[in-house]
């Protein structure tokens, strides 16, 4: 019973969040697992793993597009810090672009730098936005 109670609240609790904030929940779950998958190319050295986690995390860092569409999904608390999010999601679109041309070029050593780069630039948005 209190196990049933337990996962009630869980389901309600994250529908919360979903319904609060869904569309950002859910890419920021797609860049994790892009980077998840950029990672895994590197380490297993999978240069179409790579490119294919390097798609994935430029089509979810679309949601940053424009400075209005990031107002538009933050919440309503952070929404001042929207040109904060909108400087560093440009960054990060720089640096994944420049982390495709050296993977093209088989210059592994350089795009892993881009993609520590674009760890730096995740963790500077959530740093300021998520107040860590």
């Amino acid at each position: 019973m209190k196990l049933g109670k337990f996962i009630l609240l869980l389901t309600l609790i994250s529908s919360t969040l979903l319904a609060d904030n869904g569309q950002l929940f859910l890419k920021m779950k797609d860049m994790r697992d892009a980077m998840h998958q950029i990672s895994d190319g590197f380490f297993f050295n999978n240069k179409i793993g790579i490119l294919k986690g390097i798609n994935a995390l430029e089509e979810a860092n679309s949601i940053f597009d424009s400075y209005s569409s990031v107002k538009e999904n933050l919440r309503d608390n952070e929404k001042h810090m929207s040109a904060i999010s909108y400087n560093n999601a440009l960054k990060m679109k720089q640096h994944i672009t420049r982390m495709k041309n050296h993977v093209s070029k088989d210059e592994y050593n350089k795009a892993s730098m881009m993609y520590t780069q674009i760890i730096n630039d995740c963790t500077a948005c959530h740093s300021i936005v998520r107040g860590w």
